[in-house]
């Protein structure tokens, strides 16, 4: 009867109710104060101060049924110390139509009780108004927790919202055409796939970053192509993720890069060569030697340098020849796979090409090269000091002084060590230089 007159003055008594030992008077109770709804509202509200684990709980559900007016309360209460009180409020707001709510539910997601956390999670997917934009822009959270949920949220209701998420990747802002695309690979949808290939093109290195990683998981085969197209991004973040999402896209990856390689598209041959190095792929090695012959440059030096990933005789035996390629561009690529070999034998052939380079920016690079090789391993300059040949032992020593440093502990020790008066001698002058070094002929 008090809840059908509906005068607020009967809070109170009715509030007493929700503890009353009999459950049918604390149900009759809380639909009465449901009746009176918004005009007992504030005084609703404070019975969430109450001790009793009854009241606390009737009360959030009162609070839910009067609806929007509840609405407040609830939010003020996901921060109260009490736990149960969190509780029951984070499971209230999920029947919610503003979208405000999800806001302050995310915030609950990081609360120090699973229970809250789970709570928040499941309200949020059932908000009718979720503002995706804002729970996709926490999906790369600093918080581990509310990382962790906002993850499973988008996994759950990820595909009511495709439109509003391929909205997000495409006209965004770089940063939540970011976080789009980082949800995108957490919804199993094939709509998703072209906007995130759309994505590998995009303004922003970290939009394409994760644009590969979202395409790598989903396994979809039509990102094959544009992920190897994608290869040759400069971007080093953007390189290593393509690179990864081939690893997830399993044995198909190397057939469609040999389909690449046998393919009229210069960019796809080129950056096929180099997927198929990074990936160690020894099946590919033949068709990576084809593409030597090719006519094209740049397809030709990405094969040169492809190369220096597998070595072996066969391996060394072309890129010899290919030294002698009318391209600079050829040639430089060359060099370099001869250095990231890193054998006395490169060496050797490096030392020898040198006198032969057509051009100063050849010699510089084979200078480079072998000043990288000596600070990787002294040692195998080292041991060139015992050559027959002066002009092999100055070539050593040029690359040990260029390697600086980092050759310095080695050269003291042999020096120190060895019964050779040659290699101690060649050692010290060694070390003489890059204590007094002279204008860096190595990279100026």
């Amino acid at each position: 009867t008090l809840g059908e007159i509906g005068n607020p003055r009967a809070v109170p008594v009715l509030i007493t109710g929700l503890s009353h030992h009999d459950w049918n008077v604390r149900r009759s109770s809380a639909y009465a104060l449901t009746e009176i709804g918004e005009r007992g509202v504030d005084k609703i509200a404070e019975a969430l101060k109450s001790q009793n684990d009854d009241v606390r709980y009737w009360v959030t559900r009162i609070l839910e049924s009067i609806g929007e007016p509840g609405v407040p309360f609830l939010i003020r209460a996901l921060k109260d110390a009490n736990r149960e009180i969190r509780y029951f409020s984070a499971r209230a707001l999920g029947s919610s139509f503003d979208p405000g709510v999800a806001r302050s539910l995310i915030n609950s997601l990081a609360d120090e009780v699973w229970s809250v956390r789970k709570a928040a999670a499941e309200s949020i997917c059932r908000l009718e108004n979720l503002p995706i934009e804002d729970i996709i822009r926490h999906v790369a959270s600093d918080n581990e927790d509310i990382r962790y949920w906002v993850s499973q949220i988008i996994k759950d209701v990820g595909k009511r919202f495709l439109p509003r998420i391929i909205e997000a990747m495409r006209k965004g802002d770089a940063e939540l055409r970011l976080f789009a695309c980082q949800a995108a690979g957490l919804i199993d949808a094939p709509e998703l796939i072209e906007p995130l290939i759309l994505a590998l093109r995009d303004d922003s290195e970290w939009v394409r970053t994760y644009a590969a990683i979202s395409l790598g998981r989903t396994g979809d085969q039509r990102a094959l192509i544009p992920l190897i197209r994608s290869f040759s991004d400069r971007n080093t973040d953007v390189h290593r993720s393509v690179k990864q999402a081939f690893d997830k896209l399993g044995n198909k990856v190397f057939e469609e890069l040999i389909r690449c390689i046998e393919g009229e598209d210069n960019e796809l041959r080129s950056n096929a060569a180099k997927a198929l190095a990074e990936l160690r792929e020894s099946r590919g090695i033949d068709h990576i030697i084809m593409l030597l012959e090719d006519t094209d440059e740049n397809v030709r030096a990405s094969a040169a340098e492809a190369l220096g990933n597998f070595p072996g005789m066969k391996s060394r035996a072309v890129l010899q020849d290919a030294l002698a390629d009318q391209s600079l561009k050829v040639r430089i690529a060359t060099i370099k796979s001869f250095g990231s070999m890193n054998s006395e034998a490169d060496a050797l052939t490096l030392m020898n090409h040198s006198s032969k380079a057509k051009d100063q920016r050849e010699s510089r690079t084979i200078k480079r090269t072998m000043a990288e090789m000596a600070q990787e391993n002294p040692d195998l300059f080292i041991n060139l000091f015992k050559n027959e040949h002066n002009s092999v032992k100055s070539l050593a020593l040029e690359a040990l002084v260029g390697a600086g440093v980092d050759s310095m502990a080695r050269l003291t020790q042999v020096a120190a060590d060895s019964t050779d008066d040659t290699m101690v001698f060649w050692c010290k002058k060694a070390i003489k230089q890059i204590k007094s070094p002279k204008e860096n002929i190595f990279y100026g």
